[in-house]
């Protein structure tokens, strides 16, 4: 895929969210066409914002009608949240990559000669299998768990360490 400095910037931004390489992860062509779309969204949210800066310099409040300044101020407000929103989606788009890692390391984890898997069952030990982001069920013993149940067991882990 090639990268302009707005792709690398978004990049950037989900690797140090994931924690590893996306280049060398495998990334699936879903996750790389929204990190392009995204990448286009930042590019125009800058080019608009450098406008935008240029703007409220070169013209003082005091000197701009109101009508103008109303909507230069309001333009700016809605470039924080356009660049506020585009830092959320990074934060999605690591977790769906993230996502996609646990599912696949919990796949091929019976195979591997380490034995380990993602999420073990709090009451055989058995292993866990993501059904999806908020349904887990044990292999062994058929539990099931939502994401709150598990993290509830998580936390009260966390009180005995």
């Amino acid at each position: 895929m090639p990268e302009d400095t707005y792709t690398k910037i978004i990049i950037e931004k989900v690797e140090k969210n994931t924690g590893f390489s996306l280049q060398q992860h495998g990334v699936s062509k879903h996750q790389w066409i929204r990190i392009s779309k995204l990448s286009d969204v930042l590019r125009s949210a800058l080019v608009i914002e450098q406008m935008l800066k240029v703007e409220a310099r070169e013209v003082r409040p005091s000197k701009m009608k109101s009508g103008r300044h109303s909507a230069l101020k309001d333009s700016l407000e809605t470039l924080e949240m356009v660049k506020s929103g585009i830092w959320e989606k990074c934060d999605s788009i690591a977790a769906s990559i993230l996502y996609d890692s646990i599912r696949n390391s919990e796949a091929q984890a019976p195979s591997q000669s380490s034995g380990k898997v993602a999420l073990s069952c709090p009451s055989c030990n058995g292993n866990i299998t993501i059904l999806s982001y908020d349904e887990y069920k044990c292999q062994k013993c058929g539990l099931g768990y939502s994401a709150k149940d598990y993290l509830n067991i998580l936390y009260e882990k966390l009180k005995e360490i």
